[in-house]
């Protein structure tokens, strides 16, 4: 027991965080996702909070070596994976007290966070705007609890996001059309109840994303409240549910349920089963008669070919409790209102 706990004790951050995410990654690209490409860069875990982690303490080291993890399947052509510590080290050193000032000190280690992040998209932070990979709406939704006041220069970043904007208009259609800003953005924003906020900053930043999905879309079963620009965010909402029920914002209701069979069989699989033991069918019919052919022959076929899936889903039912449902309607208005902010964010240090 003692050698183990000095294993531990003597193993870098990288090295700890491998032992927590084990068996969540790829065997070759151990940090990125199991199912999609390498290429995609898609993290099998929320690393925002290893990252505000090592950021409260300055290790920029492990930072930059899990990023380059991230990166190191797709590095971009031509290019190794030094560039990812350039940008970390270059967003760092950005001034944003010179444009906006949070109430709470954490509030900007956690945008840092979630930043760092995304420039695992590489190119400028200035294309952050197109949302197509849905930054802005998660940095708005990662700090839309946490009090800000605007200064006076933050005008210059409409400049600055205008110029860019004309710029890129010269040579690319997709711009053309783009919007020019104006300097008629929040310059401060509301926020839900203390209680309420407190309770949204406890959760994890892969927790707030999550419980904003599923407040946003309603879902079913709240395991469900997913997609794939979360999931490239490295949110598994499995990671996250349990924060979520045990933070009462929202009220759950927890059952088991048996999956059928028919939601795991294609109707590939039903004709090769049916021809593998020569059960008679027509191949017009639907996959429920598939099924019942092969069920009314026997029943155990079915048993046997099932025999390693799946054979129970939990189903978690949830709604808003009713004593945050103003909260909730703040929160959601508050995200809307406040995305320009964090489009015009992306201009901190741009050349434009």
């Amino acid at each position: 027991m003692t050698n183990n706990i000095q294993n531990i004790i003597s193993m870098t951050p990288i090295q700890k965080l491998l032992v927590n995410i084990k068996g969540k990654g790829r065997n070759e690209y151990p940090f990125l996702h199991p199912i999609y490409s390498p290429s995609s860069r898609i993290p099998c875990a929320d690393f925002t909070s290893f990252i505000k982690e090592r950021l409260l303490v300055n290790d920029i080291k492990s930072i930059a070596t899990l990023m380059r993890e991230v990166i190191s399947a797709n590095p971009g052509l031509g290019f190794g994976t030094d560039w990812i510590e350039e940008n970390i080290r270059s967003l760092l050193k950005l001034d944003f007290n010179k444009y906006i000032k949070y109430e709470n000190k954490e509030a900007l280690t956690e945008l840092k966070s979630v930043w760092i992040i995304a420039e695992k998209s590489g190119g400028g932070r200035e294309f952050w705007i197109t949302e197509r990979e849905s930054f802005i709406k998660y940095f708005t939704v990662t700090l839309a609890c946490q009090s800000f006041r605007l200064t006076g220069n933050f005008q210059l970043l409409v400049k600055s996001a205008n110029n860019f904007i004309e710029t890129m208009r010269k040579d690319f259609p997709y711009w053309e059309t783009f919007p020019l800003y104006e300097t008629n953005y929040p310059k401060e924003n509301g926020i839900p109840s203390n209680e309420f906020s407190l309770k949204y900053n406890s959760l994890t930043i892969g927790g707030r994303l999550h419980l904003f999905e599923s407040l946003n879309h309603f879902y079913q079963n709240l395991i469900d409240c997913s997609n794939y620009n979360l999931r490239s965010f490295g949110i598994n909402s499995i990671d996250t549910v349990e924060e979520i029920i045990s933070n009462d914002i929202l009220l759950t209701e927890k059952s088991v349920v048996k999956i059928s069979p028919l939601e795991y069989l294609t109707k590939s699989e039903l004709l090769n089963l049916l021809d593998s033991k020569n059960i008679a069918y027509k191949k017009s019919w639907n996959k429920d008669k598939l099924f019942n052919a092969i069920i009314q022959t026997n029943d155990k076929i079915i048993d046997e070919y099932m025999s390693d899936k799946q054979k129970e889903r939990t189903i978690i039912k949830y709604q808003v409790n009713a004593k945050f449902v103003n909260d909730v309607n703040i929160l959601l208005k508050s995200i809307e209102e406040t995305k320009i902010i964090y489009k015009l964010l992306c201009f901190l240090g741009s050349k434009y």
